[in-house]
Parts: structure tokens; C-alpha cells; sequence
């Protein structure tokens, strides 16, 4: 069984990479996602484009792309996002 150290709020799949949101508020593996809730949750970037929005939100740290070891979290998930005992 594969392992995974986090769980994508948009689809509830397990995930050792993507985006973390908000210092852990949410995480998602596409892009998409990430830009749907950030549109419902940052003020003043309604005009944006999708590209200036993401390097706006970047630039203002409310998410940043990364990489999890299952070796290093504290818990673990299978890939239907439901925790390992």
C-alpha cells in the first residue's frame, strides 16, 4: 500500500507533493484547485489574471509548492485520503 503524508482538500487524495495554503489551511495537487480557493478567500484580486494572482498570492507567501517524506509526518494516509493507524 502506498503511503502519503498529506490529504488534497479538493479531492481528498492522498498527496506527497503540492501546493500548501495558508501554512497548512488547505493543500491541493493541481493547480486548479489552488486557484479556485484562493479566489474565494484573498481580497483585491479579482482582476487578476490567474497567472499575476498566483505570483501575487506566491509573493505574499499564502502558498508555496513542496515536496512531504512520508518518513518525516507524524501521519500517515493511503490514497483515498483516509488516515493510516
Amino acid at each position: 500500500m502506498r503511503k502519503f503524508a498529506r490529504v488534497c482538500t479538493a479531492t481528498n487524495k492522498g498527496m506527497n507533493r503540492g501546493f500548501c495554503v495558508f501554512d497548512g489551511v488547505a493543500y491541493f495537487i493541481e493547480e486548479k484547485h489552488l486557484i479556485e480557493f484562493l479566489r474565494k478567500r484573498v481580497d483585491g484580486i479579482d482582476e487578476l489574471s490567474d497567472e499575476d494572482m498566483l505570483e501575487y498570492c506566491f509573493e505574499n507567501e499564502d502558498y508555496y509548492y513542496t515536496e512531504w517524506s512520508v518518513e518525516d509526518s507524524d501521519e500517515l494516509y493511503d490514497e483515498n485520503g483516509n488516515q493510516i493507524v
